[in-house]
């Protein structure tokens, strides 16, 4: 498998095979509920 190349995960298909992690962080508490940090 070449890096650019087109991939099949399950019934998706990616246009390459190059993945990111999300670039945030959650200021969630516990119960899923934001803070007012997260607020601008």
């Amino acid at each position: 498998m070449k890096l650019l190349e087109s991939v099949k995960i399950g019934s998706q298909v990616l246009k390459n095979s190059m993945v990111m992690a999300p670039m945030t962080r959650s200021r969630a508490n516990f119960n899923g509920v934001f803070l007012e940090s997260t607020v601008l």
